[in-house]
């Protein structure tokens, strides 16, 4: 009866860890679909919040380093071509600093 009881407290374990990773490598919505696309312009920044602000989208980016105004302005146009209507803020964050590196308006497409 003891050994049934581990046996099933094992499998219980093991279906619940199983899970756990399943969820937590399931899409996290648009946050993939940004950081993909910033990822070839630079693989070291993680979009950490999409966020809708009325008609406005505001994608926060976190980066270690400082960004300079060309790789933000490739990575502007990199969302751009992704989507010619998208409207909204690129906001590069430092979580070390706390403060916010670099914020670009990504006005859509005429």
């Amino acid at each position: 009866m003891k050994n049934k009881l581990k046996f099933i407290m094992v499998l219980a374990l093991t279906v619940v860890s199983a899970l756990s990773l399943f969820a937590c490598s399931s899409s996290s919505g648009p946050e993939d679909k940004y950081e993909a696309v910033l990822k070839k312009v630079n693989p070291s920044w993680k979009v950490y919040e999409v966020k809708q602000e009325g008609t406005n989208t505001v994608i926060r980016v976190e980066a270690a380093d400082v960004v300079p105004f060309p790789e933000a302005k490739k990575a502007l146009e990199a969302l751009q071509a992704m989507d010619p209507k998208l409207s909204g803020y690129v906001e590069f964050y430092n979580k070390e600093v706390g403060m916010v590196l670099r914020k670009l308006e990504i006005m859509p497409a005429t």
